[in-house]
Order: structure tokens, then sequence, then C-alpha cells
């Protein structure tokens, strides 16, 4: 069941809850794309052209291009995450996006060997004159357990641009365990109208 992401103020890693990964409901749509760039993760060198690989509070691994296992195109982005401490993330540069309209973001991963670590989006807003985050940020379900299938799987995330903001960041993020992920096709799209509800005037008894 698709449900939404929790918008939370705090660290970057808090746990949020009630965001669905299973196929895209009706009313969730990611076309057409409004980016981010190079979301498909094609274009680059160390790191994938117009993102940072970072990793942060005590947290260590490292990247690596992947072209063995790809969901689209010819390669895909792997982050090898080393311990429990902090947190490992793909941070997209700033998407332009409207005001009051929501947005989802979705993406795809596999993971490479079992691990109990948090994968998921946070999604981060500014204002066009300022690169300060303008909280709060939305995140993704990071408490959600992943199979070592050998399968890719579809996470989500839906968000609104609120008044005052402009640009928006994707963070694709790895926590709380040591994992081996490797992530593909991050796209945001506007999510699509829902169908009017159907009114039928009351008919009087005969």
């Amino acid at each position: 069941m698709l449900t939404r992401c929790v918008l939370r103020m705090g660290a970057l890693v808090a746990l949020a809850v009630f965001i669905g990964f299973a196929p895209a409901s009706p009313g969730a749509a990611a076309n057409p794309s409004f980016g981010p760039a190079n979301g498909d993760l094609e274009q680059g060198d160390d790191v994938p052209t117009s993102w940072q690989a970072v990793n942060a509070e005590d947290g260590s691994g490292s990247w690596s291009w992947d072209a063995e296992h790809v969901h689209g195109g010819k390669r895909a982005y792997r982050i090898r995450k080393e311990n429990a401490q902090g947190y490992s993330q793909l941070i997209s540069d700033p998407v332009p996006l409207t005001v009051g309209v929501e947005y989802e973001v979705t993406g795809w991963i596999r993971m490479n060997r079992r691990s109990s670590a948090g994968i998921y989006f946070m999604v981060s807003q500014y204002r066009s004159d300022s690169d300060a985050m303008q909280l709060p940020n939305a995140f993704g379900d990071s408490g959600a357990l992943h199979p070592a299938s050998g399968e890719w799987e579809q996470i989500r995330c839906r968000f609104q641009v609120r008044e005052g903001n402009t640009l928006v960041r994707i963070h694709a993020l790895i926590a709380f365990a040591p994992g081996d992920i490797t992530w593909d096709d991050i796209v945001v799209g506007p999510v699509a109208a829902g169908p009017e509800p159907r009114y039928e005037a009351p008919q009087a008894e005969v």
C-alpha cells in the first residue's frame, strides 16, 4: 500500500515511517520526470555527475560504479558501508520545483548482501537565495527491511514544496548498519490527481 513519507525535524537519520515499497498506485506518477539531473546515474567519472557521494557522522564506506548489477542503462552506483555509525548518502544537485505541488521521488535499490541497514530517501528544501535547509525535511521509511534476493526493489517518498522554497535536493541514504547496496534510476515527478469522487443525488423512496 502506498503511503506518505513523514516530515521530521532533527537528525538526518531520524527514524521515519509511513512509506510504501509496493509498485506505484494509480495516483502516484513519476512521469513526466522533473529531475534530478543524471538520475539514471549513467554519467560521471569517480562520482555520478550532478551528485555528491558522502560519508558522514563517523560513517565509513566505499563508492564505485556497478556494471554487473544494473536496473536500466549500462551501469549503476554502489555503496559498501563498512560500519554501523553515521550514514552514507548520494546527494543530488538542486532540483527546481513548483511551490504547493505534491511530488514523488522514486528509485531502485538492489541489496547485494543481507543487511539490517536503513535505506531510504530524504528530501531537503531550499530558498532560491540560500543554501540553508528549510526544515522540516521529508523522510522515507528508514526502518523497512530489504531482502537480499538479487531482485531490484523500488522505494519512494512523497513531499510537497512549501511556500518560500523553490529548490529541493534528493538524498539517497544508507544508515544504522553495514550494508552493500546498488542505486539506480532515481526520478522525481508530480503526483497525479486521483479521480473525482462520484456523487449521486439521493432518490426519494417510492
